[in-house]
């Protein structure tokens, strides 16, 4: 059994970074089994679909998310360390973003394409956001500051938006100098 599981997260792995760079209609199955080093025919035990492989994908964005988020809030008492150790977590990923984009957003614009209701697909896939965003909020609330969503949405969004920029540009300072301004903002205010 734990085999099967090992099987099935290597699938899952493999199939979330070649859908980051590759893009999810470029990549085949047949390019994630060889990628998760499993057979080919292995994949259809685990995942109907290419579809129910990317809902995995988004799921595994998701836990992922929660588990950073549970340690920084194991590790940080204050919500302002809180919020400051999540922008040193987003941070961290500059370079590869900067490259390839971002992995949700890509997961998002792609979602939709194969499904009878892309909005449903898309917002699925962009449920990882919403973790950020709530969290961020729930953060703001603890240390008193005002609009705790306005906060929090602004915050999520011009970090999206210096991924796209830094990727457009070829250019990482972008994205770092975004960083360096939500850390401000999310403190100070606009």
């Amino acid at each position: 059994m734990a085999r099967d599981r090992t099987k099935r997260q290597r699938l899952v792995n493999a199939a979330a970074e070649l859908f980051w760079i590759r893009g999810y209609a470029a990549t085949s199955l047949a390019d994630i089994a060889k990628a998760a080093d499993v057979p080919l025919g292995n994949v259809y035990y685990y995942f109907k679909t290419k579809q129910a492989l990317a809902e995995a994908v988004g799921g595994l964005f998701v836990e992922q998310t929660g588990t950073a988020l549970a340690e920084i809030e194991k590790d940080h008492a204050a919500p302002a360390e809180r919020v400051f150790a999540f922008l040193d977590l987003i941070a961290a990923s500059n370079a590869a973003r900067a490259k390839h984009g971002c992995p949700i957003a890509h997961a998002i614009r792609e979602a939709g394409r194969e499904r009878a209701d892309p909005v449903a697909a898309a917002e699925g896939a962009g449920r990882v956001l919403w973790v950020m965003v709530d969290w961020l909020a729930e953060q703001a609330r603890a240390a008193g500051l005002s609009d705790p969503q306005g906060r929090a949405d602004r915050a999520i969004a011009e970090w999206q938006g210096a991924i796209v920029m830094a990727q457009a540009r070829g250019e990482i300072g972008v994205l770092e100098q975004a960083v360096a301004r939500i850390r401000r903002q999310f403190v100070t205010g606009y």
